[in-house]
């Protein structure tokens, strides 16, 4: 067996020295404090990294939204909201999406960072991998190949295709600027 995986350890009751195994996986909380390997690979397995919901708000919807929406976050009296993103002009700019359906009203989990796992696939091939993707200024809560034209839009860049099967998923880059 490779000596990576064990270690030794002062067994705190007797004060024996005793071998331990290393985790190479994380099931949560149980596992905090522990000492880990990497796999077989050379990496560490992904247990044991922060995930995209590592990176999700809670902020009430003012609209359904559909799963795979991005999502614009502003203030109603003093309160954040969230709805639908859209570049018709700089006022719905794209702060994230949601991977969930979501009623107006309804609390939303908004996701600033990461991949987007449900955007839809209409009007996307495999060839499109790699290739970026801009906030739709004809749906809202969409994306496009095309960055927006018209005078007055913005012109918003979500981020990069990184698969294309029964959905797209894109890898969040969010950045723009005003089309005049």
């Amino acid at each position: 067996m490779p000596s990576g995986q064990y270690f030794l350890d002062v067994d705190t009751t007797t004060g024996e020295i005793v071998r331990q195994t290393a985790i190479q996986q994380s099931t949560g909380a149980t596992d905090a404090d522990k000492i880990l390997r990497t796999g077989p690979d050379g990496k560490l397995d992904s247990s044991f990294l922060p995930s995209t919901s590592d990176s999700s708000e809670t902020i009430q919807a003012s609209e359904a939204l559909s799963a795979g929406d991005w999502v614009n976050i502003y203030n109603v009296s003093g309160s954040r909201r969230v709805q639908k993103a859209l570049a018709t002009d700089n006022t719905k700019p794209a702060h994230g999406y949601v991977s969930a359906a979501v009623n107006s009203g309804a609390n939303a989990s908004v996701f600033t960072r990461g991949i987007n796992p449900v955007v839809p696939l209409s009007g996307f091939t495999t060839a499109d991998v790699g290739k970026p993707v801009f906030l739709s200024a004809g749906t809202s809560g969409g994306v496009t190949k095309t960055p927006p034209g018209a005078a007055g839009n913005i012109v918003q860049r979500l981020g990069f295709v990184v698969e294309v099967g029964a959905t797209v998923r894109v890898q969040i880059d969010m950045s723009y600027i005003v089309k005049l």
